[in-house]
């Protein structure tokens, strides 16, 4: 009797081990995969407004009345300078993403045309300060589109809103000669918007790495911060599609999370999110009650069938 039972437990443990290992491995490929999804989803509102913004950038870069305004370098109020403007501020108003750039500037050798959203102009020689700004150099003569400066405060705004430069060069017509370029500023606004509508559990956070730098989306805004983790092991085979980095990491303030990575349509940018914590050991516990309350079935039917057994074999050979 003693020997059935002890079987009984055993039985019941072996099966209440492997069940959690698989419940365990099941649940974390599915927080996983759905958290993915629903990641890609907020990067792709994000890189349609990257596109557009991209989309601009090609404009200036190839339109003949703004090559014709670069080369002959006019003064302003002249009819090249106002001609050129019309046409320059009503393609930036047709922009999507015209209201996530508070600053579009076009700047020949001396003179500049800008377009700002905001009801105010600034004064400012963009023509003068834009060179002395401490990455202009590297942005302009990069191959590719630069943002290592990271989100920085608008040099030209008092109040220092946070916004991301963009430099690229304007070549004349007829051969690829720097004539001028094109200043743009990216309000950090095209990042947070989507994210103040993306849901996501409390404990769950929001990365955005941008060329080196790390924010943290923290109480509406982007918090700059140096990370504390490091990476402990590599899951990306969970992951719905190639792209998707999914890594384990360590931090010493949040300790072990999951990390879901999916790249922006920006050089060396992405967007991350952890896993919750909090979903992960609830829907542990339920099925830990689930689990306890059939082990307690089996073993009351094991218990029923031993004495059973035991009133209608032992007993009766016993006697024999």
């Amino acid at each position: 009797m003693i020997f059935t039972l002890s079987a009984i437990l055993g039985m019941c443990l072996l099966i209440s081990l492997f069940s959690y290992y698989i419940f365990r491995h099941y649940l974390q490929n599915t927080l996983i995969q759905s958290t993915e999804t629903s990641l890609r989803l907020l990067s792709e509102s994000m890189d349609n407004s990257i596109d557009e913004v991209y989309r601009l950038v090609r404009y200036c870069q190839t339109d003949s009345n703004i090559a014709n305004y670069i080369e002959h370098n006019p003064n302003p109020g002249s009819v090249l300078s106002v001609s050129t403007y019309d046409s320059f501020y009503e393609e930036c108003s047709r922009n999507s993403s015209y209201n996530y750039m508070p600053r579009i500037a076009i700047v020949s050798q001396e003179h500049y045309l800008q377009v700002v959203t905001a009801t105010y102009s600034s004064t400012a020689d963009l023509a003068t300060l834009i060179p002395e700004l401490p990455y202009y150099e590297e942005l302009l003569t990069a191959d590719d589109y630069d943002f290592s400066p990271g989100i920085v405060s608008d040099p030209f705004h008092r109040a220092g809103r946070k916004v991301l430069p963009v430099i690229r060069p304007i070549t004349y017509q007829y051969n690829n000669r720097q004539a001028g370029y094109l200043f743009i500023e990216i309000s950090a606004d095209l990042f947070t918007i989507p994210l103040k509508d993306y849901s996501c559990p409390s404990d769950s956070f929001l990365y955005l790495s941008i060329a080196g730098h790390t924010y943290i989306y923290e109480n509406g805004g982007l918090q700059e911060f140096t990370p504390e983790y490091s990476i402990l092991d590599d899951l990306s085979t969970y992951s719905l599609t190639g792209t998707t980095q999914i890594s384990k990491i360590h931090s010493a303030t949040m300790g072990e999370q999951i990390l879901v990575t999916t790249p922006l349509n920006m050089p060396d940018c992405y967007l991350s999110q952890s896993i919750s914590h909090a979903e992960r050991t609830n829907q542990a516990v339920l099925f830990m009650g689930i689990l306890a309350c059939i082990l307690i079935g089996i073993l009351s039917i094991g218990v029923v069938l031993m004495l059973l057994m035991n009133r209608m074999i032992t007993v009766p050979v016993s006697r024999l």
